[in-house]
């Protein structure tokens, strides 16, 4: 008798029904644009400081890159009602991807390391890379103007991505887990195959 591989206690997203992530991606979606009209202006150039952030990461972290995708779009279309929309749009969709493809392989990573790769992408792909790249290629920000604003986006990044992280591990994985019967049970013990 071999003991199988523990399941973890987050749930995948493609045992969701389809139904039931459409809905948390709306409700993810609508908070995001909530969270987004609080916005603290910084002196650095097209940088505002938002848990709006928390949203896309938290879609992608819960849900997978595609559902990211969709949540980053829709907050950053709301965020680009307000400010130049071609940072805020591309800056939510990159949030939502960079902790979406990890997502991909979180049941073959341990909870530690999967973890840290989320907060990691959050940070560099969703926060720095899209701000440095609009804001010096598109915009034509001084290079040191840019690396500021970016660094800045990816320490935002960061922190929010952790947010999100443990909002998932605390908060949406036991509520579906409770709604659906969809993840580990409650007793998380290796469970021995015949």
């Amino acid at each position: 008798m071999a003991a199988s591989k523990p399941r973890t206690s987050d749930a995948s997203a493609r045992h969701l029904p389809p139904a039931l992530r459409v809905v948390v991606l709306a409700m993810f979606a609508a908070v995001g644009i909530l969270l987004r009209q609080v916005a603290i202006p910084t002196s650095l150039p097209f940088v505002t400081l938002t848990p709006g952030f928390t949203m896309p990461l938290l879609t992608g972290v819960a849900l997978g890159p595609i559902e990211g995708l969709a949540c980053g779009l829709i907050v950053g279309i709301s965020g680009g009602l307000t400010e130049p929309a071609l940072l805020p749009v591309l800056g939510n969709i990159a949030l939502g991807l960079s902790t979406g493809i990890p997502s991909l392989v979180r049941r073959r990573l341990r909870y530690p390391l999967w973890a840290s790769l989320c907060v990691m992408s959050g940070s560099f792909f969703g926060g720095f890379l899209p701000t440095f790249s609009v804001e010096a290629l598109v915009f034509l920000v001084h290079p040191i103007a840019a690396t500021a604003a970016a660094v800045a986006d990816g320490l935002q990044g960061m922190v929010w991505a952790i947010v999100a992280v443990v909002v998932d591990k605390a908060a949406v994985q036991p509520s579906l887990q409770r709604v659906v019967g969809y993840g580990e049970s409650d007793s998380g013990k290796r469970q021995v195959e015949a």
